[in-house]
């Protein structure tokens, strides 16, 4: 494969990955079905491995094609970055990434201050677990996650630390737990937990706290609204484990109290995430000074 590869065909290529289906693709592109099979089979000469597997009227990704859909995902998304710096104007789109609790707690200051310094780009932001949203941004998803997480290396992505988040646990404030000096993961056997949705990190490490003792609580709730679940709290439902930033109003009007934890540390921190091929525009750089990586 001496010739480079074609960003025509790169781009046909993810639209009939993404809709697994040649005629969607070429309707999605305006073009026919035929042309479509064409600038496939020509990229899979090209690249000498079959990109999908043919079956019947269906198609699905080869291991190569799954392998190839994140290199042109950043191929794609870089000629397009490549086009607004050499052509200029105010067309730039970032697409960010964040937990709820970042979104709604952390990240309104930056987004309105970057809002005022480049008013004609726009932000795409996405919720989503820390997990979920450092592969988005490895594949070329989004351009920036900001993370909830404890600190990890990943051979593709650069990962700034900003600020460590600490983890608390809350009851309503007339709990008995909540008078105790400290609280142990043995206290939480007979209590109901008010949790957020599975994968989250600081859910995870509080599971492996209650794991590591042996705990097993009475019973579990999975919310996905962080408001919800402190509403919950404070109707006496049971005890919820949240970052200690979207609680700190409700414990300052003694709506609800932190406990004395004495478990593993359930904190991590809060991280910008980008890819390590990451072509910075003008607006990146922007953001990227806001959020305090220099």
């Amino acid at each position: 494969m001496n010739k480079p590869l074609d960003l025509d065909q790169l781009a046909t290529f993810k639209a009939v990955a993404q809709q697994l289906s040649f005629t969607a693709a070429g309707k999605g592109l305006g073009m026919a079905q035929s042309s479509v099979t064409a600038q496939i089979q020509t990229l899979e000469r090209h690249v000498g491995v079959a990109l999908f597997d043919r079956l019947g009227k269906k198609v699905a990704l080869t291991d190569a094609g799954r392998k190839l859909l994140g290199y042109a995902e950043q191929l794609l998304t870089i000629e397009a970055e490549a086009r607004q710096m050499i052509g200029g104007g105010n067309s730039e789109q970032i697409r960010i990434g964040a937990p709820e609790t970042l979104l709604a707690y952390r990240l309104p200051l930056v987004l309105r201050q970057f809002r005022q310094a480049m008013p004609g780009v726009k932000l795409v932001l996405k919720p989503g677990i820390s997990a979920h949203l450092r592969e988005e941004v490895r594949e070329g998803r989004l351009d920036f996650a900001f993370t909830l997480d404890h600190i990890s290396q990943h051979p593709m992505l650069h990962s700034q630390v900003l600020r460590p988040e600490p983890v608390v646990l809350i009851a309503p404030p007339n709990h008995p737990l909540s008078l105790l000096p400290a609280v142990h993961p043995a206290d939480l056997s007979n209590e109901t937990l008010l949790l957020t949705e599975a994968g989250g990190s600081y859910r995870m490490a509080f599971e492996h706290a209650l794991s590591e003792a042996g705990v097993v609580p009475a019973d579990v709730l999975e919310f996905a609204s962080i408001e919800a679940e402190i509403q919950c709290v404070m109707a006496g439902l049971g005890i919820a484990v949240l970052p200690e930033v979207a609680v700190r109003e409700d414990v300052a009007r003694q709506r609800v109290a932190i406990l004395a934890w004495q478990g593993l540390p359930l904190g991590g921190y809060m991280q910008m995430v980008w890819h390590k091929d990451k072509v910075f525009g003008a607006a990146l750089q922007v953001l990227r000074d806001l959020a305090g990586v220099g």
